[in-house]
């Protein structure tokens, strides 16, 4: 029997549930009853606006409203809309439509809020089309279509009668062909249109070019000077005017390769009538220097027919240089050396050396050649237009005691006929003074040197009408090239190779020389120097020295620099340089004082009380560090005796006239760090003083303040480096000097080795470094040197103070340690920093 459950017990039920729910709730009754508030809470409107109205519509004319209820959390927001008169304007949504004329007003109302505005809609003014546009036009001329509909905002669409008579691209008008054709306006949805006609007739008159006055129509133009076809030129016509942009060129021109080029113009105006015109444009050499091909170029082996094609058709020199030998039976040839792969040249004849080819690589490009004849080399310079610069190396008949064979080398060339247009270029004088006596005197000569600054060379050159051809390698300075060029001798310089930059080659173009030899830098690379005017008026610039006496004069060209002599010297003084100072605009006749300033020397005192004790370095680090800062140190004392050293104050700078260049360092760390040739050209000189005799491992130096390592304490000190360096030249470097002689430009070989050891380089010989030996004073004597003076000048008188000494009884100063030069002082007209030795009993 299924039990009924009473109202009265599920009421019971109901009640213990919720009594239950209750204990085990954590909210807190107060915010129950604070939820159930918010729940009944309602949120009013408290702003309506409309955007977006209009005073006035057109009929037909639609546009939509939007409304912005305030606050945007208000709990109804429902907007109703509406029209007083709804057969004015109605509105849906927010969206109203203008249906004829009169007012009324539109209204957006949420809940007891609402905004509204009054609209007045209006008819449509009556449409009306103009068209405005030159009536007749020329063919190819372009006119302004200008269209004016009222009122705004009417669209409409333009139609030609005749397409092929006139072209309308949005407002632009042309004129196509001799017709007439008309152009409709139709206002779209509208009755309303207009229409023009357009008359198109021809120009039968052809367009002139017109040169401005810097410009012909043939003409020349440097090498690698830009080239605009078309600057200075116009096109004029009668009736279209100026037309240059119509202009069209045909042709190209390598300004970079000298030769002449051919343009085709061709200019149409607007009518199709046509102009032509041909011009011819000539690129030239027009520069005060000239690119000599160094024995043809790098582009190929040396002195191979290649290299020398290659010279003009890809590097563009204007001349190509060569090196001359002879075959067996006298056939002339171009080699640098003796031999041609492995054969002696002069022990084979022509037959026998043509066809014998060899094989290399440069560049990492290999190539194979065959030896090259003068004769070819001659034919390839006249293909090239190049100047045959022919080095005269010693053969048969072609030396400085024998020219036997010159007249048969003349007979190739003028065969060829290139006698005007060949330089000779030898170390073998003998042989450019043989053109002087021999109807030759035509033909420039250049003697070749290593350094150009020799007063033998210079005479030898002015007496026999040569110019002077110098290694860039040795010292060949701007004094000793203005020299040469003052004397009427042009100036050469050899040789850039491969390596070299075109900043390298840069700095010898500015110095003014008249020949760059060259392998593969490019005449483009580099600022080229243009060409003075011959007919400038002349100066006499004076250089006096301080006496008033003259040192030089020389005549200066209007607005060119003055060159300065070599720089005086005068005892006791520095030289600091002429006055005035600006010599690089000369306008009129000057003088040209040399100024100096007074030399403040040094006095170092040495109580002469010396103990040697022998040690070791332990460490290259040690021996290389002491040896620069030694260095270093000697050189900040004698600065003033080292001609390739100066001090501005921070830094010593070093004229090394190596290729290279020059460099500065401020410490020893720097001194260590520069450049090996630099150190080499600059600073090996004065490291040790050339022995006179044999050297052997046990010499000691004898000691000479102008040197480094001839200075005490340095000579006690390093007494072990000769016989070090002695050992490395005598297991690795055998050419090199073993009495430290220098070599050219100064250079004491050992010690470029030296110094690229010390930088890192490995050479085993010198990894056994010298025993180190450690000046100390006697313990016997106590010495208190002078404290004054130790400064003098050339106009000083000084007396020399005795030190105070305890142990022994002094007798005087002397100018070495041996105590046999004696000082008493220092007399008026001394000059140069002084190291005085006490002598003892």
């Amino acid at each position: 029997m299924r039990k009924i459950i009473s109202l009265l017990e599920v009421t019971l039920l109901l009640v213990f549930a919720l009594l239950f729910i209750g204990c085990n709730k954590d909210d807190n009754p107060d915010d129950k009853d604070k939820e159930k508030e918010n729940e009944n809470t309602t949120i009013a409107v408290e702003s309506v606006a409309i955007s977006g109205k209009k005073e006035e519509a057109l009929v037909g004319e639609e546009f939509t409203l939007s409304v912005e209820v305030l606050p945007s959390n208000a709990t109804d927001k429902t907007i109703v809309w509406s029209s007083s008169d709804e057969t004015v304007a109605t509105i849906e949504s927010g969206k109203v439509k203008a249906l004829k004329e009169g007012t009324t007003e539109i209204k957006a109302k949420a809940s007891d809020k609402e905004d509204k505005f009054t609209l007045t809609v209006k008819a449509p003014e009556e449409v009306v089309v103009l068209l405005h546009c030159e009536e007749e036009i020329y063919v190819g001329d372009e006119t302004t279509l200008e269209v004016v509909v009222t009122p705004e905002g009417n669209t409409y669409t333009l139609e030609v009668t005749d397409r092929n008579v006139i072209e309308l691209d949005g407002e632009k008008v042309k004129g196509l062909a001799e017709g007439t054709s008309t152009i409709i306006c139709q206002v779209d949805g509208k009755d309303a249109f207009a229409m023009i006609d357009i008359k198109v007739i021809r120009d039968r008159t052809a367009p002139e070019f017109v040169f401005d006055e810097k410009t012909t129509k043939d003409m020349t133009i440097s090498y690698n000077k830009s080239f605009d076809p078309l600057a200075g030129i116009k096109a004029i016509d009668d009736h279209d005017g100026d037309i240059t942009d119509k202009i069209e060129v045909q042709g190209e021109l390598d300004n970079r390769k000298l030769g002449t080029y051919k343009f085709k113009y061709v200019v149409k105006d607007n009518s199709k009538n046509r102009k032509a015109m041909e011009r011819y444009i000539t690129v030239v050499w027009d520069y005060a220097v000239t690119f000599i091909g160094h024995a043809g170029c790098y582009s190929g082996l040396m002195n191979s027919a290649e290299a020398f094609r290659n010279a003009y058709k890809i590097h563009h020199y204007q001349a190509i240089e060569c090196d001359v030998k002879q075959t067996k039976d006298g056939v002339f040839v171009t080699s640098h050396d003796d031999t041609f792969n492995g054969r002696a040249i002069n022990q084979y004849t022509w037959e026998e050396m043509k066809n014998y080819e060899y094989t290399a690589t440069r560049g990492g490009i290999s190539y194979t050649t065959t030896l090259c004849t003068f004769e070819e080399y001659l034919r390839i310079c006249k293909a090239g237009n190049c100047k045959a610069v022919v080095e005269l190396k010693s053969s048969s008949g072609i030396t400085n005691s024998d020219q036997s064979r010159m007249q048969a080398l003349m007979d190739v060339i003028a065969s060829c006929d290139m006698l005007h247009d060949v330089i000779f270029l030898g170390s073998q004088y003998n042989c450019l003074i043989w053109t002087r006596t021999h109807g030759y005197e035509y033909i420039p000569c250049q003697y070749l040197v290593n350094s150009c600054e020799s007063e033998t060379f210079l005479q030898r050159c002015i007496d026999n009408h040569l110019d002077i051809s110098f290694n860039v390698s040795y010292d060949n300075s701007q004094e000793w090239i203005d020299r040469y060029h003052e004397a009427g001798c042009l100036v050469s310089c050899w040789t850039f190779s491969q390596y070299t930059t075109a900043s390298d080659l840069q700095t010898w173009i500015d110095k003014g020389v008249d020949f760059v030899t060259v392998d593969v830098t490019k005449p483009y690379e580099v600022r080229l120097p243009e060409k003075e005017n011959e007919n400038l008026p002349l100066h006499m610039v004076t250089f006096k020295d301080y006496d008033g006496s003259i040192i030089k004069q020389i005549e200066v060209k209007e607005g060119k620099k003055a060159t300065t002599p070599v720089d005086p010297t005068r005892d006791g003084y520095r030289f600091t340089g002429w006055s005035p100072s600006d010599l690089t605009n000369i306008t009129s006749d000057l003088e040209v004082t040399a100024t100096y300033e007074i030399i403040e020397y040094t006095i170092t005192y040495l109580p002469n009380t010396v103990v040697v004790t022998e040690s070791t370095w332990a460490s290259k680090d040690e021996f290389v560090n002491d040896f620069y800062n030694d260095l270093f140190t000697w050189i900040t004392e004698n600065v003033d005796k080292m001609s390739k050293v100066t001090f501005d104050g921070t830094k010593y700078t070093t004229k090394s006239g190596a290729s290279q260049g020059d460099a500065s360092f401020a410490n020893a760390e720097e001194l260590k760090a520069i450049n090996v040739y630099i150190f080499e050209a600059a600073i090996s000189a004065w490291c040790y003083k050339p022995i006179e005799g044999t050297n052997s491992a046990d010499y000691i130096p004898l000691e000479d303040n102008n040197y480094f390592l001839n200075t005490e304490p340095y000579r006690t000190k390093y007494q072990g480096m000769n016989a070090y360096l002695l050992n490395c030249i005598e297991t690795s470097y055998t050419s090199y000097s073993r009495t430290y002689n220098q070599a050219s430009n100064n250079r004491v070989q050992i010690f470029f080795r030296f110094h690229q050891w010390c930088n890192g380089t490995t050479i085993a010989a010198f990894n056994s470094y010298p025993k180190k030996y450690i000046r100390g004073e006697s313990s016997s004597i106590t010495v208190t040197l002078p404290t004054e003076p130790v400064k003098y000048t050339i106009l000083d008188e000084v007396v020399l103070p005795a030190p105070t000494v305890e142990g022994g009884t002094f007798k005087g100063w002397f100018l070495e340690p041996a105590c046999t030069n004696k000082v008493e002082k220092i007399e008026k007209g001394t000059f140069g920093n002084l190291v005085l030795y006490a002598g003892w009993e």
